[in-house]
């Protein structure tokens, strides 16, 4: 067995190994400070959530940063958003956590010295100002940070200081969520939650001179908190996230709500997904959204994945009919079949989960249809036509496609991205010769718009930036390499002759951007990582790219695999929320396992790559 099929062997093996009896691929997301420190604000609520909220602080405390800061994740650098939130759950929890006052205070101690170090002037106002002018005009995480900062004292008892913080109109909520979209809230379209939330805290201890304002606020609390209750899953979790819930139930709970059904519900949510070691993860899981990527990993250019295997003489575990039964059974049970509560959503479309907090949304919906394409080897049934038509109502008047909602233009996370338009246009794609005519027909115009999209979206090196994935080591975070992969993964699926304006120029970058040692990071200069890595085979493959000349970028990813023994670490490349770190273990073992599946499946075939 040479290099690449032992590599491929060893990433498919454990990637297989962490299939559920019910045919789900959960993994693991990255514990998070963010989410840690949110979680340990909600916990201090409640007197018997003392025990939890001493494990949360001990967490806290034993994942500082050498420079006394905190990143996203352990393995991330520190940050001001990660910092001040950690800093406000310990500032919360001193007083009452006497047992472990000395190493909270210790630990604050360290973080003011990341402060002094790393910011010329760190007083509070000055903290303010550089989280309201690091996420601009977006709101949806600067106005919680800087509430619960207040809010825990954190950044002093200067009251005065409220009036610096932006209070969101909570109010707003209660207009029909069908004219957000003419509103521009300053706040993205899945964080109506924390609107009402850290809106009615603000309201609260920083009432509006405006007696106008002040009375209409006054009125609209009530109200308010009952389209609270309603957003509200059952279990409590907002979008399956522990920030999201933390700075609802935190921010109520401090503004005279603690026994509101919604904060109680929110706290019990957070019991639920704590962790041993006492951290919480950005989301509970991202089990659909794994799901569909392991699929179409296992089942690249095969109609079925009974069908297709490269080591049929290894002990290797397959899938076989019998589990695409399961898979396909899986994908139909977690679609939506009604309007969503949350979103105003229509039925038919996906979550990245199928826990009760997730929300369809594009990708997921295009991740879902892409890897039923590749289970089902007959024509479209009544799910995937209810998916594909999900898709095509989401789609914006720019010809690209949001993640939620359709109409939100306003800020970064609701707009068109490059992205999951070239996810949507891979579905639509793959199911083109399968669907009723009349729907072919209708998919026909949006495919074309999509792609006249991706033509106007690209950069100034005729690339193009993904939405949520970035590179936590590029100065500006993005992670061109990969969103440039997953364009050129869809544009692959068509004719070279109509795609080549943009394929050849996007090719030519990726070429130039690959490290000395083969793999590629998200950036020109960044660190190689698997995932990027392997995101770039697979796209320069699937593009007819030389294999001599990718065999410098398979290398890196075979060696690296090996060296792992099919267990690699995972690199912080996701985005969540507004811009919050996460790794999840299965991604560097889903696309290795893609990029070296297509590598093996030409060579096998003979041809010429």
């Amino acid at each position: 067995m040479d290099m690449i099929n032992k590599a491929y062997g060893l990433a498919k093996e454990q990637l297989l190994k962490a299939r559920l009896p019910n045919g789900q691929f959960i993994g693991r997301l990255s514990s998070s400070a963010v989410s840690t420190a949110v979680a340990a604000l909600a916990m201090s609520l409640n007197q018997s959530d003392s025990n939890r909220l001493i494990i949360a602080v001990n967490w806290l405390i034993n994942n500082i940063n050498n420079d006394g800061g905190w990143g996203d994740t352990p393995e991330s650098p520190s940050n001001l958003s990660a910092v001040m939130l950690s800093r406000a759950a310990l500032f919360n929890a001193v007083s009452t956590l006497e047992s472990i006052s000395e190493q909270i205070n210790a630990a604050i101690l360290k973080s003011e010295n990341w402060l002094k170090k790393n910011l010329p002037d760190s007083d509070s106002k000055t903290l303010v100002e550089r989280i309201l002018n690091f996420y601009g005009k977006d709101l949806t995480f600067s106005a919680p940070i800087l509430t619960v900062s207040m809010l825990s004292n954190s950044l002093g008892k200067d009251q005065s200081l409220w009036k610096t913080i932006p209070a969101l109109p909570f109010e707003a909520s209660l207009i029909p969520a069908k004219f957000f979209n003419v509103l521009n809230l300053p706040v993205v379209s899945y964080a109506i939650p924390a609107l009402i939330a850290v809106g009615i805290a603000h309201n609260t201890h920083c009432q509006p001179l405006n007696m106008i304002t002040r009375w209409l606020r006054k009125k609209s609390v009530k109200h308010a908190l009952r389209k609270l209750s309603k957003l509200a899953p059952d279990h409590g979790g907002f979008l399956e996230a522990a920030p999201l819930t933390g700075f609802v139930a935190f921010c109520l709970g401090k503004s005279g709500f603690r026994d509101n059904s919604t904060v109680k519900k929110g706290l019990q949510f957070l019991r639920d997904t704590m962790r041993n070691d006492g951290s919480w993860a950005i989301d509970t899981n991202l089990s659909n959204w794994l799901t569909s990527l392991s699929v179409k990993a296992l089942g690249r250019n095969s109609k079925s994945l009974s069908n297709r295997y490269f080591m049929k003489d290894s002990d290797l575990p397959c899938i076989g009919s019998d589990d695409c039964d399961v898979l396909i059974n899986h994908f139909r049970k977690t679609q939506f079949k009604s309007v969503n509560s949350f979103t105003g959503s229509p039925p038919g479309g996906w979550s990245w989960t199928d826990l009760p907090g997730g929300v369809p949304d594009a990708d997921d919906t295009a991740g879902a249809l892409v890897a039923l394409a590749y289970l089902m080897s007959n024509s479209a049934d009544s799910n995937v036509i209810n998916g594909l038509k999900w898709l095509l109502g989401i789609m914006n008047r720019d010809g690209g496609i949001p993640t939620f909602c359709r109409g939100w233009g306003f800020l970064p996370f609701d707009r068109s991205c490059p992205d999951i338009s070239a996810h949507a246009l891979q579905a639509f794609h793959l199911w083109s010769d399968r669907v009723p005519e009349d729907l072919r027909i209708l998919m026909n115009k949006p495919s074309n718009e999509i792609i006249l999209f991706l033509e106007k979206s690209r950069d100034k090196d005729a690339v193009w930036a993904p939405l949520w994935f970035g590179d936590q080591d590029a100065r500006n975070q993005q992670n061109r390499v990969y969103g440039t992969a997953v364009v050129l993964e869809a544009l692959s699926y068509f004719p070279e002759k109509t795609v080549a304006h943009l394929v050849k120029p996007a090719i030519k970058w990726l070429c130039s951007v690959r490290n000395p040692d083969g793999g590629f990071g998200g950036e020109p200069g960044t660190p190689s990582k698997i995932e990027t890595t392997a995101k770039a085979i697979l796209a320069l493959s699937l593009n007819n790219h030389e294999m001599a000349e990718l065999e410098p970028s398979v290398n890196y990813l075979t060696n690296q695999l090996i060296s792992a023994n099919g267990k690699p670490k995972s690199s912080a490349i996701g985005m969540y929320f507004a811009s919050l770190w996460y790794d999840e273990e299965l991604y560097p073992l889903i696309f290795s396992v893609d990029a070296l599946g297509e590598i093996l499946q030409k060579r096998n075939r003979n041809v010429q790559i």
